[in-house]
């Protein structure tokens, strides 16, 4: 597998072979989506072209992950069965172009199925995942139980966060617009012993101390040890917003 490029914005897959005498027509203006290869060997050429231009119709995976389950598995089928349709629809392709596609197009169905299942366990309607007996800053603690009947606006932040400490102003904004409406905004720091000379107790201080230095508003939570509602909640990094 080569690249066939006239300059960094028109670049081209082109598959070459010892023994191959390939010949390529194409428009300059209208790169790759032109291209016609013929001749000895290009077929194999031919059909990778034609695979980037189905894998292009595929659009937004995000979109396809938010279809209803019966719908999403229509969709794997027949994204799998174009897929197999082109690769059979060339028949001088060589073996080894033939393993890796087969391979690459297996892993891609096997990612779309596994974050399908992934992302319904945060599909629309589903239940919360909890967080239960977090500090609260105002003393006590709190659960998500504890906004039961209100809307709730999550925001999972650190201190250390340099983009959480970012948002700080559009965070109160945002709260400042909905005062007085049925939802509770609520920030939960995830402020930890690694990043605070290996002490528990120093990163509580650390949360409590940039909390009254910004008055941040709102309802102020720490998680402490508790790294469970992150991740059921599948948070990898952070900021996160929900």
């Amino acid at each position: 597998m080569y690249t066939l490029s006239t300059s960094p914005a028109k670049r081209a897959p082109i598959y070459l072979k010892n023994g191959f005498d390939i010949k390529l027509n194409g428009d300059s203006e209208n790169f790759m989506s032109s291209f016609k290869f013929s001749g000895q060997g290009a077929d194999n050429s031919n059909f990778i072209l034609a695979q980037i231009t189905e894998s292009q119709k595929i659009g937004n995976p995000t979109l396809l992950l938010e279809l209803n389950e019966n719908d999403f598995k229509n969709k794997i089928a027949s994204i799998k069965s174009n897929y197999d349709s082109i690769l059979n629809s060339y028949k001088d392709i060589d073996t080894t172009l033939v393993k890796m596609v087969d391979s690459q197009t297996n892993q891609m169905i096997t990612y779309f199925n596994q974050a399908y299942e992934k992302n319904k366990a945060m599909a629309k309607g589903t239940i919360s995942p909890k967080f239960v007996d977090y500090a609260d800053y105002k003393g006590g603690k709190k659960s998500l139980d504890s906004f039961k009947g209100k809307f709730v606006y999550i925001d999972v932040w650190a201190t250390w966060c340099g983009p959480c400490i970012q948002q700080i102003p559009y965070l109160k904004s945002l709260e400042k617009e909905y005062h007085g409406k049925n939802i509770e905004f609520i920030s939960i720091s995830t402020d930890e012993y690694r990043r605070s000379g290996g002490s528990w107790e120093a990163a509580e201080k650390k949360w409590k101390h940039f909390v009254k230095a910004k008055q941040l508003s709102g309802v102020q939570l720490w998680a402490g040890k508790d790294i469970s509602f992150q991740q059921e909640y599948q948070i990898n990094s952070i900021p996160d917003l929900y």
